[in-house]
This record gives C-alpha cells, sequence and structure tokens, in this order.
C-alpha cells in the first residue's frame, strides 16, 4: 500500500513538472510573438547571418522536441515567431514540417516500444481511461483532430494505443503537414498585409 502512495505522489509531481515546463514554454512563445510584432522593423534589422543560420537550427531542434513531448502550447509558434521576423517563409515552413516530422516518428515509436506502462507515468489513472475512451470512440478521427487544431498533438499517445503506423501516417503525419503549410503562408501573406 506504501509503494503504490509513493508511485501516484511521483506521478503526480512528474505531471506538475511537465505543467510547469509547458506554461513556461507558452509563455516564452507568446512573449516573442508579441515582440515580434511590436518589434517587427528594429528586430528585423538587429538579425544578422550567424542569427538566421541558427534560427533554423533552432526552429528544428524545437520542431522536433516539441512534436516528441507531450505539449499543451502548439509547434506552429516557433514558426510564427521567424516568420514574423522575416525569415524566408518557405525554408521555415519546410525545416517546421521536416522537424515535425521526426519528432512526430520518434514519440509514436517510443509510445509503440513502451506503450501503455510509459503512458501511464505521464497521466494519472483517470485521463489514461479518458484518452483510451475517446481513441476507441472516435479512432483516426482523433489523431487528425489533433494534428490540425489547437488540442494537443501526442504522437505518443497514438503509438501506446497502438495504432498502425500507416494510419498514424495518414490521418496525423499528412494532415499536420498540411496544417503547417496552411498557417505558415496566412502568416506570411498577414504579415505582408499589414506592412502595406
Amino acid at each position: 500500500m506504501q509503494n503504490l502512495s509513493i508511485g501516484r505522489v511521483s506521478r503526480q509531481e512528474l505531471k506538475r513538472e511537465i505543467e510547469i515546463i509547458d506554461l513556461l514554454i507558452v509563455i516564452v512563445f507568446v512573449a516573442l510573438a508579441i515582440i515580434s510584432l511590436v518589434y517587427y522593423g528594429p528586430l528585423k534589422a538587429q538579425i544578422g547571418s550567424k542569427v538566421e543560420t541558427y534560427g533554423f537550427i533552432g526552429l528544428f531542434l524545437i520542431s522536433a522536441i516539441m512534436e516528441f513531448l507531450p505539449q499543451v502550447v502548439d509547434n506552429i509558434f516557433p514558426m510564427i515567431v521567424l516568420i514574423g521576423l522575416g525569415f524566408n517563409v518557405h525554408l521555415t515552413i519546410l525545416v517546421t514540417c521536416v522537424g515535425s516530422i521526426i519528432g512526430s516518428i520518434a514519440g509514436f515509436e517510443i509510445g509503440r516500444k513502451y506503450g501503455y506502462n510509459f503512458i501511464s507515468s505521464i497521466f494519472d489513472d483517470n485521463a489514461m481511461l479518458k484518452i483510451e475512451k475517446f481513441m476507441k470512440k472516435y479512432g483516426n478521427l482523433c489523431v487528425t483532430l489533433g494534428a490540425i487544431t489547437p488540442a494537443p498533438y501526442i504522437p505518443l499517445i497514438f503509438g501506446a494505443f497502438g495504432q498502425k503506423r500507416k494510419d498514424f501516417f495518414i490521418w496525423g503525419i499528412i494532415p499536420r503537414l498540411l496544417y503547417f503549410i496552411f498557417v505558415g503562408y496566412a502568416v506570411y501573406l498577414g504579415f505582408i498585409a499589414i506592412n502595406l
């Protein structure tokens, strides 16, 4: 009985730490987006060749990590910030998509390999039952909704609940890439319209 409560305390602490990290990430990306909108001219002028070089490498790493780890913040925010700062829109979208594919596949495969036990160490039992019920009821639609809406997109869960690789690619990765392309170009056109 004592070991069970120690396990639950650790799970709760882990969940709390993930929530704090997610909140900090959201705050940083929202602040960066606001700063890039407010100080567009001065920031664009200060971006040198080194920042542009590391910007795409950083975007790739952030995209891959954010797809891999359960996050509250959507992977779209770093892409929006770079587009707002004047980075090449086509390359920014491409780098985001490649990072997203790699992070999604890594998360999905780890979920498949370590399965339910790994996921249950992150989420509490009640949340696991809700996720499982939702996945059984809506199946592939659940994956697509997570991929194209602000709802959490967590490939670890899709792999842990035994979704087929082909289905994950069709219902998760392809819609996710289309989502990034659509939002990236919409943001770019929005910035063009603002600057006219």
